[in-house]
Parts: structure tokens; C-alpha cells; sequence
């Protein structure tokens, strides 16, 4: 019997919306479904994603990635900021399929902010309509809080409390029942799951298992989370291994680094019984390895991660009860069931490999292409800054931008005997909230960006007054750039330039207790200049002051890795001692 994947026809359309007597809700509704149309806009939309961005490594970062590629293939200008919050910096430059990470400033100039993890502070201050993506399932989310303390649920309700939140997404129809309890009051917005289905297919590079493969080789790759675990999955697929097919070989992918036991003692089993053959934890290589299988299983009926995938690769999919991309479904924790039902795909896929195949790449084309996805997306925005229209206007309150930084070159007749007072002088032009970058006259900045790269380190470095930069030749050998070729051509320091801020980003080196910055580059926040009482008249050593007195104010003193100048100082070899705090 040739079994073919079923299509949901739900998850094709973009939205849906129904009126209820609260605000407008976005549900899938068969008796009274208005499906939204996104409008063409006539200026380019902006949208800047932030995301706790790891590619290969967690699947919120995956799907951040093909929802700014999705917004993109449909006119939206999209940016990824990678973000995860904890004062920890954003990294500029990551790329995963076309995709290149940036810094927070380009939330400066955006229509919508969309969360996905965490949002820095200073955007959070620019008060532009915010959109939330619920990522994890909701039964997920109550279990995190209940048993661990982690409030991702009061996290919700804080942020719709919020008014520049205007609604959440959810990649999951199934969740509208859960959301619209857990949230009744809140606007809950559809965008279908989606994959790169360039990046996920079925011809390229196999991982040859050799001898340890099966026939068939069976895949499970879930994450294991509190409220779903693979544990059902792993011992039905053992039972289809014992009961049907002793050929076939488990390869299992995703495991914890740590709580081994006792699920290693089951895995090791596994393997003196030659059920299994791979365990792993997470791995770079998953598109070698899903087209190295033939069978991918897992417990979930939603559109996981996992499951998106395998079909975009071409593998036929046997999940759990009531998933609608597939006829292969079961209950994983009834094992007869589901090893049955493995059987069945198992049969089919002898019978007939080929179209098995190319029904799941079909099924994965249909309901989880780009396409889609980007125009439900675009249709929520559209939607989100119509409603943004019709909010008052306070005319009184100025409009609110993030600080503005002045770049000078201190400069005195007689700056021996003056420049902390030129220092003084320049401060005192500045805003309130503003900050100055002063950089001497033998130094130059090496990237045609460093004034975003400044902007983006001031906006994820919280609780600094005095920044300074990385360099060639310093005294203090915190700003020394390390193993450099001892060369002054300027392409070779660009060079160097765009490898710093690619490999640190925003990343600071708190050095307030360590050794005293060289004042190369200070990069100094006007609020923390009048707090430290300003610099001290004269020359020699002004640097060093500034930097023993924001300490003293109770602000932090950073060095900042990604940004690097070259300077051209001292090149007769001499060396400077660094100054102790």
C-alpha cells in the first residue's frame, strides 16, 4: 500500500483573523476565517530580528535565520542582531545561509523590532512597536516555570503589559488553544514554521556510516526539553529494530551533555545489541546526516524543528499523534503502535523509495517554503504599524534617538600644558546623554564602519563611562592587539581591523581594577565625564586619572576588543610600562 503525506491546508494561508470582545484575535477559525492580505508597501519596511544567534546549535537561532531570509524574499529589509542578554556582548558577523549578523544600532532606524530571545535595554528605550515569536511550546514554558523557577510565562504577561508590544507569534496553529488562555487579553499573530529549502535538500554531501549503518537507518535528532523527551522514540524504534527489522540501525543525535546516567547505560546497551549505532550530542554535520538516513521518528505532531527538516532532506517522517505532514503517525509511548507504524513506512519505503521521497520533499515545499512565511510576516508589520497609527501622539514629548557620539582630535597651542583642559573643553559642547570618542593624531580607525561598531558597543556594554580601543603598539598590554606582523602598511592593519570586529563584535574587557588605559582612543560618556569631576589639567598622565576617576564614580573602565586602530607612535621600538590601578 503507497501511503502519501497529507496536506494542511490550514498552514498554507499567512493569517487569519476573527473579532472577539477583546482586542483582535488571530486564530484559525473554519466557520469565520478573514484571511489578511499583505499590501505591497511603497518604501522599503524595516525589521531587525534580535536572537540568541548560534547557527547548528539551537533551534531559535535556525528559525530567526530563515524568517529574516523569508521577510527578505518578499521586499521587507531584514537584519538578525545576535543578542542573548545577560550583559553578555552582540557578536557582528556570524552568517549562516546568507544571513550575516550586525550590530544593535541598526534598530535606529526600524519600523518594527521583532524578539525572539532578548531585546538590549537601549532599544528597549527607543519605544518602537515590538513584536514577541514564541519559540518554545507552552507546555514547555509552564514546566520551566513550575519546576525550575524560570519565568518565561510572567515574561509573556510583563511584555503584553507593555505598550510598545503588540502582539506575539506563534509558528505553531496547534498553540492558539493554549495561548489564548495562558494570554486572553493579548493580539496572537500566525506565521507558518518554515525551512530554507536551499539549504535543506536532498542532493549534496552524505556521511558514510559504513559499517556501522543499517538497513534502514532509522534518525532521531529531538532536543530533549522537560515537557517532550526522545526517550518513548528511542525504545518503539528499538522494538521496530527487535520486533520487525534486526537489520536496521538507530543513530541518535542531540543528546545532553550532561545527566548521562542512566540514559547512557540504556544507549550502551543499545549498542552491545546492536540496535544502535550512533550517540551523539549536538553536531555541525546534521545535513550529511539526514541524507546519510532513511527513516527520521519522533514523538512531536507539531512542525518542529526536526521534522521540517528531515522533509526538506527527503525523508519520510513517523512522528506522533495527530502531526498533519505526515500518514505515519502514533502514539510514541504505546511501543507496539509506533514500532508498527515504522514497519508500515519501512515497507513503503522498499516498495517505492523514490516517490516516498519526493512526497516528504513535496510535503516540506508546500507548507514550509520561504515564500509563505515571508508574507504572513509581512502582513502581521503592515498590520502592527496600522494600529501604531492610531495610537495618540504626545506632541509635548520629543521624539527619543540613542545617544550621539562626537569624534575629536584634541587639540591645544599648548597641549602639553593643556590638553585635559581641551579634554574639559570638548565635554562641555556635549548633550547631557551624549558621548565624545576622543582618538590622538597618530592613531586612525581601520573599518569604514566603526562609528556603528562604537554605537553598538556603548548599547550593549551597560554600566561603562570610559571605553578605549585594541591597537598595534601601546603600552598597556590589554590594548596591545596580540602576534602581529611588525609592518606599518595600512592595508595589513585594515586587515587586522576587520578581523577584530568580526571575531569580538562588541565584546568588552572590563579592565576598571587592572591596569590604566592608554588614551589612544576614550571613548567617554558625558553623564559619567561631569560624575568623575573631568579631567585633570596638563599632559602627562591625563589618561591614566580619567580612569582612576570614573572608577571612583562607580562606573566601568572597558577595553573594546573588536574595535582596532592603527598608531603610528613610537616606532623607534621603545616599550611603556602600563600604569597600575
Amino acid at each position: 500500500m503507497m501511503y502519501k503525506y497529507r496536506r494542511a491546508a490550514n498552514y498554507r494561508l499567512a493569517i487569519y483573523l476573527t473579532q472577539t470582545k477583546r482586542r483582535n484575535m488571530v486564530t484559525v477559525n473554519e466557520k469565520n476565517i478573514i484571511s489578511i492580505k499583505a499590501v505591497v508597501p511603497e518604501k522599503k519596511m524595516k525589521v531587525v530580528h534580535f536572537a540568541n544567534v548560534k547557527p547548528n546549535l539551537a533551534g531559535i537561532s535556525g528559525t530567526a535565520i530563515d524568517m529574516v531570509s523569508a521577510e527578505r524574499l518578499v521586499g521587507i529589509d531584514a537584519q538578525l542582531v545576535d543578542y542573548s542578554g545577560g550583559g553578555k556582548p552582540c557578536i557582528v558577523g556570524i552568517e549562516k545561509n546568507g544571513v550575516t549578523t550586525v550590530g544593535p544600532s541598526q534598530a535606529n532606524d526600524a519600523d518594527i523590532i521583532v524578539r525572539h530571545s532578548a531585546i538590549p535595554a537601549s532599544v528597549q528605550a527607543m519605544k518602537k512597536p515590538q513584536v514577541m515569536c514564541l519559540h518554545g511550546r507552552p507546555e514547555y514554558g509552564f514546566m520551566l516555570q513550575y519546576n525550575k523557577g524560570m519565568k518565561l510565562l510572567d515574561e509573556y504577561i510583563q511584555c503584553d503589559a507593555d505598550p510598545n508590544y503588540k502582539g506575539f507569534v506563534t509558528f505553531w496553529a496547534e498553540h492558539f488553544n493554549y495561548l489564548n488562555i495562558i494570554l486572553p487579553d493579548s493580539q496572537i499573530f500566525y506565521v507558518p514554521a518554515m525551512v530554507n529549502l536551499d539549504a535543506c535538500k536532498p542532493e549534496g554531501t552524505r556521511l558514510d556510516y559504513d559499517v556501522e549503518g543499517g538497513h534502514p537507518n532509522i534518525l532521531i535528532a529531538d532536543m530533549w526539553r522537560e515537557d517532550t523527551t526522545p526517550f518513548n522514540t528511542i525504545m518503539a524504534a528499538a522494538v521496530f529494530v527487535k520486533k520487525y527489522c534486526p537489520e536496521a540501525r538507530i543513530h541518535i543525535y542531540g543528546l545532553q551533555k550532561h545527566n548521562e546516567n542512566p540514559l547512557k547505560h540504556i544507549i550502551d546497551q543499545m549498542k552491545i545489541t546492536n540496535i544502535v549505532s550512533h550517540s551523539e550530542t549536538i553536531v555541525k554535520n546534521m545535513a550529511q546526516i539526514y541524507r546519510a538516513n532513511d527513516i527520521l521518528v519522533t514523538s512531536h505532531h507539531i512542525a518542529t524543528r526536526v521534522i521540517r527538516e528531515a522533509l526538506a532532506f527527503g525523508l519520510p517522517v513517523v512522528a506522533g499523534e495527530g502531526c498533519a505532514f505526515t500518514d505515519y503517525t502514533a502514539d510514541a509511548r504505546y511501543t507496539e503502535g509506533f514500532a508498527s507504524k515504522i514497519n508500515d513506512c519501512w515497507m513503503d519505503f522498499n516498495d517505492d523509495k523514490e516517490r516516498l521521497c519526493r512526497d516528504a520533499r513535496d510535503a516540506a515545499e508546500e507548507n514550509f517554503n520561504l515564500k509563505q512565511a515571508g508574507d504572513a510576516a509581512l502582513a502581521v508589520y503592515q498590520r502592527v504599524l496600522e494600529e501604531a497609527k492610531d495610537e495618540p501622539i504626545i506632541i509635548s514629548k520629543p521624539k527619543e534617538t540613542g545617544p550621539m557620539i562626537y569624534n575629536f582630535i584634541a587639540y591645544s597651542p599648548e597641549e602639553k600644558e593643556k590638553l585635559g583642559e581641551t579634554y574639559n573643553k570638548y565635554m562641555g559642547l556635549l548633550k547631557e546623554d551624549d558621548w565624545a570618542c576622543f582618538i590622538d593624531h597618530d592613531a586612525m580607525f581601520t573599518t569604514d564602519d566603526w562609528y556603528k561598531l562604537v554605537q553598538d558597543i556603548i548599547a550593549t556594554n551597560q554600566g561603562y563611562g570610559l571605553f578605549s580601543a585594541v591597537t598595534n603598539r601601546i603600552g598597556n598590554p590589554d590594548q596591545k592587539f596580540d602576534k602581529l606582523e611588525p609592518t606599518h602598511d595600512i592595508i595589513y592593519h585594515r586587515k587586522i581591523g576587520a578581523m577584530a570586529m568580526k571575531q569580538f563584535g562588541t565584546n568588552v574587557m572590563d579592565v576598571t581594577d587592572k591596569h590604566c588605559i592608554s588614551g589612544v582612543v576614550m571613548l567617554v560618556s558625558k553623564a559619567a565625564w561631569k560624575k568623575a569631576g573631568g579631567f585633570m589639567n596638563g599632559f602627562l598622565g591625563v589618561d591614566n586619572d580619567f580612569h582612576k576617576r570614573i572608577a571612583k564614580a562607580g562606573y566601568k573602565v572597558g577595553v573594546a576588543k573588536g574595535l582596532y586602530v592603527y598608531h603610528w607612535y613610537r616606532q623607534d621600538n621603545s616599550e611603556l610600562k602600563p600604569i597600575a590601578m
